[in-house]
């Protein structure tokens, strides 16, 4: 499997879902079709160019909770705390500190 990284940055903490930071337009338009292709491929596919649907297809594995690949947090990069969110061939990790997205997988 071959594995494509979307950094998404940091935003802050306070909202209940996945925090995007205010670069993740930019990074969106970089790895776009790998986000279009794995949302094919898992039943819910993006419409390219729908900067929205994309943000929603990310959040969307990362609040099913039956996505939690793992119980315990472990370090990715310099981040002691991340969770990994698994559907399909997406990963999305996330800083369970605080409830940012670091990087998106396929």
């Amino acid at each position: 499997m071959f594995y494509k990284f979307l950094l998404l940055g940091h935003k802050g903490t306070g909202n209940s879902g996945p925090n995007f930071s205010p670069n993740f337009d930019k990074k969106l338009k970089k790895h776009a079709q790998d986000i279009y292709e794995t949302s094919r491929n898992l039943g819910v596919p993006v419409k390219k160019g729908d900067k929205e649907g994309m943000k929603e297809f990310v959040s969307s594995i990362v609040n099913d909770s039956k996505n939690l690949a793992n119980s315990k947090p472990f370090q990715w990069n310099t981040v002691d705390s991340v969770d990994a969110f698994v559907k399909g061939d997406a990963v999305v990790l996330v800083n369970r500190n605080t409830n940012e997205i670091l990087t998106f997988l396929n």
